[in-house]
């Protein structure tokens, strides 16, 4: 599954009640799976540090190279880590997964056209599940007072209209451990395992 939504929305906590829950093998995925080395088993201090809201004069053929670099080693990372991983009975959790081209743009360095992400975007592995997290803007802009409230609405929107999958859009503004069971659940899923 693939958590999206705006900075300060809870992604990493809920990733990691969602991995802490289930009773079997786990990885967890900062935006893109790694190459070199293993998954990690859920999200570790420091891994989902803020994203840096970028600047888009001047910047805009370095974001294409980016984002063509991102599909290669996106798909590198998934064959060698996240398919062998599912393919044993894992559950793989994702944070923004390649989905960040179209929700958050700006922070991953990306100032190109839109649909040469959504191009990009059709040439990466899916999810079984896509989560849209939403909030209250006040008690995003509680967590991240940095992030405008047309920032947040705009995020949120985005992550709302993607497609391919359609996102299970979830509240996220009770506790971490209530969205977890909220989303196991439309998973067919429960605390502990299947």
């Amino acid at each position: 599954m693939v958590l999206v939504g705006p900075d300060g929305v809870g992604k990493t906590s809920i990733a990691r009640e969602l991995l802490s829950s289930h009773g079997g093998c786990t990885g967890y995925v900062h935006f893109r799976p790694p190459i070199l080395r293993p998954l990690s088993p859920s999200p570790e201090p420091g891994q989902a540090r803020p994203t840096e809201k970028r600047r888009q004069v001047g910047r805009k053929p370095i974001g294409i190279l980016r984002l063509l670099l991102s599909v290669l080693a996106f798909g590198a990372g998934y064959l060698t880590r996240v398919l062998p991983a599912i393919r044993r009975g894992c559950l793989v959790v994702g944070d923004r997964w390649s989905y960040g081209y179209i929700v958050q743009p700006v922070s991953l360095g990306f100032f190109g056209p839109e649909p040469l992400a959504r191009l990009a975007l059709r040439l990466m592995p899916k999810p079984d599940l896509l989560v849209a997290l939403e909030a209250p803007v006040e008690v995003i802009r509680e967590r991240k007072q940095e992030l405008t409230e047309d920032e947040i609405l705009t995020e949120m929107r985005l992550a709302r209209a993607l497609t391919s999958p359609s996102p299970l859009v979830v509240d996220a503004s009770d506790e971490a451990s209530t969205v977890a069971d909220l989303i196991l659940v439309a998973l067919g899923m429960r605390r502990g395992g299947v």
